[in-house]
């Protein structure tokens, strides 16, 4: 479905490919229309207009209730599995990553896309996708919660882990 304005000339195209409902948080805010994090249902699909010169990250959060601006989520404010972008940036090159810096949450992928394509069993995470392709696509598929060390889980008032930290000293990483 699209959102936002179409016009613009980059598109972002926000799948949800888990069995359950993601929130889709931007910063800045204002990538999304009225400031307001993305509600995508299992399967569900959106494409946002980008222009060009952005610059920013997204992430995605799981029970989440309320609506607009006043979203509360399980996971609190972070750690989030982040989608890096910087768009057009030095010698007009795209930049993006993954960033698992703060911590996990959900698999998460970013797929650049330079001609259609269709998920396969062919496909190898962090590959290429089509012949024009000139970089790969990083993809973190796993859900990493079930191997988080118990320090650094963060868990729901129902004892379910839903986020990893990251340990305070940089000696504790995710295990995976």
């Amino acid at each position: 479905m699209p959102i936002g304005d179409q016009t613009q000339p980059r598109k972002l195209y926000i799948e949800n490919h888990c069995d359950y409902t993601i929130w889709s948080f931007a910063l800045p805010a204002n990538t999304f229309p009225n400031s307001v994090p993305l509600q995508t249902d299992p399967g569900q699909a959106f494409v946002v207009g980008w222009p060009n010169k952005w610059s920013g990250r997204i992430w995605g959060r799981s029970q989440c209730t309320g609506d607009g601006g006043n979203l509360k989520c399980v996971q609190g404010n972070g750690p989030d599995t982040l989608a890096e972008f910087t768009l057009t940036a030095g010698m007009n090159w795209d930049w993006y990553d993954l960033s698992l810096v703060d911590g996990f949450t959900i698999p998460t992928g970013i797929l650049q896309l330079s001609e259609p394509f269709t998920l396969s069993g062919k496909y190898v995470p962090g590959g290429k996708l089509g012949v024009d392709s000139q970089c790969g696509s990083p993809v973190c598929a796993v859900d990493l919660l079930p191997n988080c060390p118990a320090s650094q889980q963060r868990k729901d008032a129902m004892g379910n882990v839903v986020a990893c930290e990251n340990g305070d000293n940089g000696a504790g990483a995710i295990a995976t």
